[in-house]
């Protein structure tokens, strides 16, 4: 009895083993890898759709959040922080905000530029201008400075400011002050925007406090793409489900779509343009790029009505393979002669499709 009672209990634990990591595995964006490479994509004319301006009025050195991407290098070595380069701003530095506890007001004299220790071919070769002279690598100070904007994917033309693990500051001679920061969560450094070139103090400048709270996987998490629903109905033989997909980085590649009872993996699907539209197919309503950096893009899904109840998540993935942080779920109805004829005269009578979700309302 007793190896009977055990028996049963490794039986259970198994079978509750196997449905945690069923359940696991259904939680998980994966993408199918074998699915072959014949789907039509996220066409770019898309792109110039629209353009919305925004009207505030700010200065032409400042910088926000939205003006600012970091790139991480291998094991943690260094961090790439990536300025958006604006009409107005022609050099950038950053300098150190604190010496031991006290925090500096005055951005003055007691702010000190930041400096790698050794050479890197991305700053290596900047140079500063303080006290009537050009300071940089013929004196082994390398600061992190740019003068010398490059193209970028995201932001067009971009300033690149590479941040080692370790950096150090002012100078070890009487009446300075000297320091060393390691650039990690927590720590707030100051982003400082220049009229002129080689971060000329006798022209404009700007300063902006940039405090450090993601780390890499936290921030990699974040600039995953989004995918919310907007609504969903049904229109004749398909359940349209309205969506919108936001990224702070790049445009839509793909839709992805799982049936829910049948697989695991996730399945690329096609645009294509109202004439021809199919199950799993997407049209493009809207897209949008805002003035922030912000890309938004509304679409239609559509899933044909078949002889079963069908239960499927929506996802997507970016130009740059990102896959969206969630995904959203839709039932589609199994299709029965009463229910089309009752649909399609209430359609008739309100002269609509019928809308069985609506974030809007």
């Amino acid at each position: 009895m007793h190896h009977k009672l055990r028996f049963i209990g490794i039986f259970i634990i198994i079978l509750l083993t196997y449905f945690q990591s069923y359940s696991n595995d259904n939680k998980q964006i994966i993408v199918d890898k074998s699915q072959k490479d014949n789907v039509i994509p996220f066409n770019v004319r898309y792109k110039i759709a629209e353009y919305e301006q925004n009207r505030q009025i700010s200065s032409p050195l400042s910088i926000s959040s939205r003006d600012i991407l970091w790139e991480f290098g291998k094991n943690g070595e260094y961090v790439d922080m990536i300025i958006r380069k604006k009409w107005g701003i022609r050099s950038v530095l950053l300098t150190n905000m604190y010496y031991g506890d006290k925090f500096i007001k005055d951005y003055g004299d007691k702010a000190y530029g930041l400096r790698s220790r050794k050479y890197n071919y991305v700053n290596g070769n900047e140079v500063r201008y303080v006290h009537k002279g050009f300071v940089g690598k013929r004196q082994h100070l390398f600061f992190l400075v740019d003068s010398n904007p490059e193209r970028h994917s995201v932001f067009g033309w971009a300033f690149r400011i590479r941040i080692p693990r370790v950096v150090e500051f002012g100078y070890k001679t009487a009446g300075e002050n000297f320091g060393i920061l390691t650039f990690e969560k927590g720590i707030t450094i100051n982003l400082r925007t220049y009229a002129r070139k080689y971060a000329d103090h006798r022209g404009k400048f700007m300063n902006t406090p940039i405090r450090i709270n993601l780390s890499r996987d936290e921030y990699n998490e974040k600039m995953k793409p989004s995918i919310i629903k907007l609504k969903e109905y049904y229109q004749k033989n398909y359940k349209v489900v309205m969506v919108k997909f936001t990224s702070q980085i790049d445009y839509i590649k793909y839709f992805l779509i799982r049936d829910i009872y049948e697989s695991k993996y996730f399945r690329k699907i096609s645009f294509t343009s109202h004439d021809k539209i199919g199950h799993k197919t997407a049209i493009v309503l809207r897209a949008v790029k805002k003035q922030g950096g912000d890309i938004m893009i509304t679409a239609l899904i559509y899933f044909k009505i078949g002889s079963s109840e069908k239960d499927y998540d929506i996802s997507a993935i970016d130009q740059k393979n990102r896959v969206s942080k969630t995904y959203i779920s839709t039932t589609v109805k199994q299709y029965t002669p009463r229910h089309s004829e009752n649909r399609n005269k209430s359609i008739e009578k309100n002269g609509d499709d019928e809308v069985i979700f609506d974030e809007q309302k």
